[in-house]
C-alpha cells in the first residue's frame, strides 16, 4: 500500500523514529551495613563482646562493626523514544523522552542469622523485608524530555537551541514505615508519612559550533575527459569549492562551540521535606536558577 520511496510512504513518517523499553533487576547479597547501636543495646546477649561496661555496669561504649549483612531487590523498567528528522531548509529537530520506573525496592537489612566480624562470630535474626519502593532517595518515577532545534549556516557551522524538562515524581519522606512493612517505625506524629512533592525544572541552552572545512581533493579524469563525462583536450583537474572559510581566526575555531544555557529558568523551589536540610538533596538541589557559559573545543 506505500510507495516505493520510502520519504512518500505511509510509513514515511517513522523515519528517524525509535523507541525502546528495557526490564532491569539489580539483586545485591552481602550488602555492607553497620549494627544498630540501639539493637546491640537492647539485645545485648545476642551481640557478645560489642557492649564494653565499666565496672559499675555503665556503658563505656559499643562496638558497631562493619558486616556483610543486608540483600536488596530492585526490579523496574527503562523506556523511551526519540525522533530525530532529516535536515531540511528551514532546519532539524531532535525530540527525546527518557524514563525510568522503579516497582519494586526491596530491602532486608540483616538476612543472614550469623555474622563473622573481627569481633568474633555474631548470632542475629533475620529482619523483615521492607518495601522501599517510592521512599526517600528512591522515587519510582523519573523522567526527561528535550526539543531541540538545529540548523547549518555558512556551509558547516551549526546553531542549536532548545528546551530540556526534568520530572521526579512524588515519594515518602525520610521517617517512613514503607507502607506499613516496618511497623516500628518513627513517623509523623499523627500517625501518617510526609509525602515530599514531586518537582519540574526546565533548562534552555544555544550553542554555536564552528566546523572545519572540507579537506580538497583534486580529481583528475581520464585523459581527454572532463569530470562529467565530455571530451576535453588534454588533461584537466578539477578541484571541488570548498565548503566554508578556512584561513585566519576559522583555522582556530574550527570545531568549537560556545554554548549559554539557563538551568531551572523559572526558578522552581525543591518540594519540602520535613528532616535535614528541608529538602532531599539526593533527588533535588537549593541552587535555584542560574546561568552558563562553556566553550569546547575538539582537535
Amino acid at each position: 500500500p506505500g510507495s516505493s520511496d520510502p520519504e512518500h510512504s505511509w510509513w514515511g513518517w517513522a523515519n528517524g523514529f525509535t523507541a525502546y523499553v528495557d526490564w532491569f533487576q539489580i539483586a545485591e547479597s552481602n550488602k555492607i551495613a553497620q549494627l544498630d547501636p540501639q539493637q546491640v543495646l537492647d539485645e545485648e546477649n545476642l551481640f557478645p563482646g560489642l557492649v564494653q561496661r565499666l565496672p559499675n555496669g555503665q556503658i563505656n561504649y559499643v562496638n558497631d562493626p562493619f558486616v556483610n549483612l543486608g540483600a536488596v531487590l530492585v526490579d523496574g523498567i527503562d523506556f523511551g523514544g526519540s525522533y530525530v528528522t532529516k535536515e531540511y531548509n528551514w532546519g532539524k529537530l531532535n525530540i527525546e523522552v527518557d524514563a525510568s520506573y522503579i516497582y519494586n525496592y526491596a530491602v532486608q537489612t540483616i538476612k543472614n542469622s550469623s555474622a563473622n566480624t573481627a569481633f568474633g562470630a555474631l548470632s542475629l535474626t533475620p529482619s523483615p523485608i521492607f518495601d522501599e519502593e517510592d521512599s526517600f532517595d528512591h522515587p519510582d518515577l523519573r523522567l526527561t524530555g528535550s526539543f531541540f532545534y538545529s540548523k547549518t549556516v555558512f556551509g558547516i557551522d551549526t546553531v542549536k537551541t532548545g528546551v530540556v524538562l526534568n520530572f521526579t515524581d512524588s515519594y515518602h519522606d525520610f521517617n517512613d514505615n514503607f507502607k506499613g512493612t516496618n511497623p516500628t517505625a518513627v513517623v509523623q506524629p499523627n500517625g501518617f508519612v510526609h509525602r515530599i512533592g514531586s518537582w519540574t525544572t526546565w533548562d534552555w541552552q544555544i550553542s554555536y559550533k564552528f566546523g572545519a572545512p572540507e579537506e580538497v581533493n583534486a580529481q583528475t579524469p581520464a585523459p581527454g575527459y572532463s569530470k562529467d563525462g565530455k571530451k576535453i583536450v588534454g588533461e584537466k583537474a578539477i578541484s571541488p569549492k570548498r565548503e566554508g572559510a578556512s584561513g585566519g581566526i576559522r583555522y582556530w575555531l574550527a570545531n568549537t562551540t560556545l554554548t549559554f544555557g539557563i538551568n531551572n529558568i523559572f526558578d522552581t523551589n525543591p518540594p519540602f521535606s520535613d528532616e535535614g536540610y528541608g529538602f532531599d538533596p539526593t533527588t533535588a538541589n537549593a541552587f535555584g536558577r542560574y546561568f552558563y557559559v562553556e566553550v569546547e573545543k575538539k582537535f
